[in-house]
């Protein structure tokens, strides 16, 4: 839905955020969403991880099981 918006409307709101934020916490706003990102790789990064172990200890169990 919001995926629709386009370059321009993003830009447009990163204008918005930054008149409306104080100068000074804009350096905090940005280590913020860094790190959310960073989290969010490392934990997309871990759970495929997790998968491809699954995957291979299932092919290593025998049919009988």
């Amino acid at each position: 839905m919001f995926l629709n918006i386009g370059l321009t409307g993003w830009i447009l709101i990163a204008l918005v955020v930054i008149l409306v934020m104080k100068p000074s916490r804009l350096p905090a706003l940005g280590r913020a969403i860094r790190s959310t990102i960073g989290d969010f790789r490392k934990s997309r990064r871990e759970e495929s991880e997790d998968h491809s172990r699954e995957d291979k200890q299932d092919d290593r169990k025998p049919d009988g099981c």
